[in-house]
């Protein structure tokens, strides 16, 4: 049924010139989100009619400096949170859709009630200590950071009870939540989300964005492309098993809910 869809798409899409040329980057590791979501767009783009030329890179800062230094139709996943790290902000020009949106979320190994006043965190190097910090200070807690590589090394160390508090990505706290060894306070989403309600704060939130940019394309065609793809089975088989939220309106709202995102992230 997937291959059958994808292949209808050529009949649909009719805007897609013959073997249109587009150079898709990976800057994801094997096995990552990004890594997932690149593929699955590499045989999406494929099936209705590109010539994809894929740039596996799998580093991220090296990922990024091949997209601005390319003079070539370029396509590559992205995040809201990147750019605190990374010298490529999402803008007018490069913004293709947000493909889903995932809060992030604070889990201890136990109660927030009985856990001690000062409290120690575990979060992604790449991301913003003081941010974590004020998200945690809001749960009337006082936090000593700790950095760790990326997402898994902070389930483990939470895992482990090297630390008190995690906060982490809905997959990692999905994994936590099943592991049965501690239990989540709260997320920075609006809404309840996998049965856990958002923190109240005073400020602005860190939401994940994953969306798509590009560069040297016709970027409202491409949008138009990317959306139908979100329909195919195997889009929604992905966003389905890993409980992803999809938010579409315009291109114009989407692109200010981002930017506003990297704002909160720093």
């Amino acid at each position: 049924m997937k291959k059958l869809l994808l292949s209808i798409a050529i009949l649909l899409i009719t805007t897609v010139a013959h073997a249109q040329s587009i150079t898709v980057i990976n800057n994801g590791k094997p096995g990552g989100s990004s890594d997932a979501r690149t593929k699955l767009y590499v045989e999406g783009l494929t099936s209705i009619g590109y010539d994809v030329n894929f740039e596996n890179i799998s580093k991220m800062g090296v990922a990024v400096d091949f997209f601005i230094k390319s003079n070539d139709p370029t396509l590559m996943v992205y995040y809201s949170h990147v750019p605190v790290n990374q010298p490529l902000s999402h803008n007018s020009k490069n913004f293709v859709i947000i493909e889903y949106a995932q809060p992030m979320y604070l889990c201890g190994t136990k109660s927030l009630q009985q856990l001690p006043d000062k409290v120690t965190v575990a979060y992604g190097k790449n991301y913003n200590p003081h941010m974590v910090e004020k998200l945690v200070k809001s749960l009337g807690k006082t936090a000593t950071v700790v950095p760790y590589k990326n997402s898994s090394a902070v389930l483990e160390a939470i895992l482990g009870g090297d630390v008190d508090v995690a906060f982490n990505n809905q997959g990692k706290t999905l994994k936590y939540i099943n592991s049965g060894k501690g239990q989540c306070f709260g997320h920075t989403g609006s809404s309840q989300t996998i049965g856990i309600d958002p923190i109240a704060g005073d400020f602005d939130m860190p939401v994940m964005y994953a969306t798509v940019i590009a560069k040297n394309v016709d970027i409202e065609k491409l949008r138009k492309e990317m959306l139908w793809l979100q329909e195919t089975q195997m889009f929604v088989d992905y966003h389905t098993s890993k409980q992803l939220s999809k938010q579409t309106s315009d291109r114009n709202q989407e692109l200010a809910l981002v930017k506003k995102s990297e704002t909160a992230w720093k």
